[in-house]
């Protein structure tokens, strides 16, 4: 599996917004057979929130992402997004392994 977590980090107070504006768009998503996670902080850097996609291979991950990319769904969520999140943040991908 491929995994992408986008680690964002959120205006004082927005938290909740955030959450509720990923968790309109994860439909988009799961249609497409990726699985999405949300983390908020337990122990970790406050006013942060955690986007875990996962996909079977690189390749699907490239092709649903140049999608989303496309998609009048993401050019409604930025307009919105802009006024939740702050300058910054990070953006990694993983490769999961079963143990």
């Amino acid at each position: 599996m491929f995994v992408e977590r986008n680690i964002f980090k959120i205006k004082y107070g927005c938290l909740e917004e955030a959450v509720k504006l990923c968790d309109e768009y994860k439909s988009w998503w799961r249609e497409r057979k990726v699985t999405v996670r949300i983390y908020t902080p337990a122990y970790a850097p406050m006013f942060t929130l955690c986007l875990e996609f996962e996909y079977p291979s690189m390749a699907e991950c490239e092709r649903i992402s140049n999608e989303w990319e496309k998609s009048p769904e993401l050019a409604a969520l930025s307009v919105k997004w802009v006024n939740v999140v702050e300058r910054g943040g990070t953006s990694e991908a993983w490769w999961r392994r079963e143990l």
